[in-house]
């Protein structure tokens, strides 16, 4: 009987931590999640990728950093 009262009321405070979060149905616009379809290298079939739209900027920026000056990614 303890063990189900104990589990119950663990059970109950970890839903009432998850209160303290966006309500439903609204997300912040960078923690958006997008997916896309990206070739796989050597293969005809695509993969699903997803990420938030803050992880898919900080990929582009850090790509684009690269392209423009590769030598500092290498510390040459």
């Amino acid at each position: 009987m303890t063990r189900i009262l104990l589990a119950a009321v663990l059970t109950l405070s970890a839903c009432a931590t998850g209160s303290q979060q966006a309500p439903r149905g609204q997300v912040a616009r960078g923690d958006e999640v997008v997916c896309e379809d990206q070739p796989r290298t050597g293969s005809l079939m695509s993969r699903e990728v997803c990420h938030t739209r803050d992880e898919w900027q900080a990929q582009h920026d850090e790509t684009l950093q690269f392209m423009q000056h590769p030598h500092a990614m290498y510390g040459h």
